[in-house]
């Protein structure tokens, strides 16, 4: 030990008056000192390493001129011996990455200390100007590591990605948006009255919190099988892909009508479509639904105020504190769809949420009875808490309550018997499993029948003569065989394996 290490005498320190939390304070110091001073040197043998959380940072593709949220990199001692980081040094084309190493920002640190079983967080953020092109680029950097003689490399990547930004705005006139690169709405995004919003295959809109797409006038997406447009909240990590509430979503005012959305994707929001009360014209939907899929919401899926709505070969998936689908007053078709919600327990005010709730009122208002009517036909309604599928909320069948369910699914038969006859459920398969390919989180839901689900060759046929749209289902494999057609958005088929060319 160093005998000149402390400067105050210890003699002098005991004849001086001080009160008890300066003579720990001193004592303190003194032992800081002895233990400083003890230690061993730094080593330089270069069998001793760090070890890293991760060798490679990869961002999801990023907005640019957006910074992105800290990734954090953990460097660890776990040798027996003290290692001093030489230099690190942060290699970056155009500043695009940008580091901080044990609280300093920077590209160049020396004398970085690592005490042995300590360790040190290393954050990293993105941010890259306009790229000035349509698809992704590729920007790469790395940060370097010298100790020891040793040189270590962590590898960053990113894709940046030019979007448009919509702030605040009203579409007035016709307007086309097409696939040249992203959009990402803040705000509110209002479609006008007298407008029509078209946008074309393989747009993907993304949702800043809070905003949402109000229409008065008219929107039309034309998606399609390779290409579908998709709606969600702007955080693109995997691990939000299925979380909800991260933007509003949209609603279709009373003014609005003559709507489609084809090939369309919603996901993310606290509700996902919604739809208010207006004069029903019987011969024009206000909204039609193809090959679409809505999920992963707060609240419900579809909540429609006596409306016109056709949607067929689509899914209706997983709201969490609300009913799946809301249908209160209007017309209503849905021909090979799934529902289902994988959801349990009470929703919003203690009231238990279904995945198909029918009403001929308002339930969120004391507004008076509404005509409804309403046919399922093909289609499968799963809830995981099989009481729970669906729901009347009206006194008695009447001719201002219409439905008809028709060679649908259910996975119990407790349907009220004031609302249970034949003439309202035909050739419905009761408290059968539909057999999904998986109702989990993880590796991933997926509503595609197994081959021995209790939806397969169950339905009308003369659906597919009727409505020839759905002669395709959502995946555009043919219903057209020699068996009567599956229940639901997707028909089963065998994958045929191609034989290898290798002997």
């Amino acid at each position: 030990m160093n005998k000149d290490s402390t400067a105050i005498p210890l003699k002098t320190i005991l004849n001086m008056k001080l009160k008890g939390n300066q003579i720990l304070l001193i004592i303190s110091f003194i032992g800081t000192l002895f233990f400083l001073s003890c230690k061993d040197e730094f080593t330089t043998d270069s069998s001793y390493r760090l070890s890293y959380s991760t060798d490679s940072l990869k961002f999801d593709t990023i907005f640019t001129e957006e910074l992105t949220p800290l990734s954090v990199i953990k460097i660890y001692n776990e040798t027996d011996k003290d290692i001093q980081i030489e230099s690190c040094d942060l290699l970056t084309p155009n500043n695009c990455f940008q580091i901080n190493l044990d609280g300093k920002s920077g590209t160049h640190f020396e004398n970085i200390n690592i005490f042995s079983g300590d360790s040190l967080y290393l954050f990293v953020q993105f941010f890259s100007d306009e790229v000035g092109a349509n698809a992704p680029l590729l920007i790469e950097g790395s940060i370097i590591f010298s100790y020891n003689k040793n040189k270590e490399r962590i590898v960053l990547t990113a894709y940046g990605q030019d979007v448009h930004r919509i702030k605040s705005d009203t579409i007035k006139g016709n307007v086309e948006w097409t696939n040249d690169k992203p959009y990402i709405i803040y705000d509110t995004l209002r479609v006008d009255s007298t407008a029509t919003l078209t946008i074309q295959e393989g747009v993907t809109l993304y949702f800043h919190p809070r905003a949402t797409m109000r229409v008065d006038g008219r929107l039309i997406c034309n998606g399609t099988f390779d290409a579908p447009i998709i709606f969600r909240g702007e955080r693109k990590e995997k691990s939000y892909e299925n979380v909800n509430n991260q933007w509003g979503g949209i609603h279709f005012s009373g003014n609005s009508t003559n709507n489609q959305l084809l090939f369309t994707e919603i996901k993310n929001g606290y509700y996902g479509i919604k739809i208010d009360s207006a004069e029903i014209d019987e011969k024009v939907p206000r909204l039609i639904i193809g090959n679409s899929l809505i999920q992963h919401v707060k609240r419900s899926v579809l909540d429609a105020h006596c409306a016109n709505v056709y949607a067929y070969n689509s899914l209706f998936l997983r709201g969490e504190i609300r009913s799946n689908v809301v249908l209160q007053g209007g017309i209503y078709t849905f021909n090979h769809c799934t529902f289902a919600k994988t959801s349990s327990g009470q929703g919003e005010y203690g009231i238990t949420p279904y995945t198909v709730l029918l009403a001929d009122k308002s339930i969120d208002s004391t507004q008076g009875s509404i005509p409804l009517n309403a046919q399922f036909n093909n289609c499968i309604i799963f809830s995981l808490n099989k009481e729970t599928s669906l729901k009347f909320e009206c006194e008695n069948p009447s001719e201002q309550f219409q439905y008809k369910f028709n060679h649908c699914l259910f996975p119990a038969n407790n349907i009220e018997e004031e609302f249970y006859s034949d003439e309202f459920f035909i050739e419905s398969v009761w408290e059968e499993d539909p057999q999904f390919v998986s109702l989990k989180k993880n590796p991933g839901y997926d509503f595609h029948l197994e081959e021995n689900s209790a939806a397969r060759q169950k339905g009308d046929l003369e659906i597919l003569k009727s409505f020839p749209e759905c002669l395709t289902d959502k995946d555009n494999i043919t219903r057209q065989n020699e068996t009567l057609p599956d229940l639901g958005a997707y028909q089963w088929y065998e994958e045929v394996e191609e034989e290898s060319d290798n002997p």
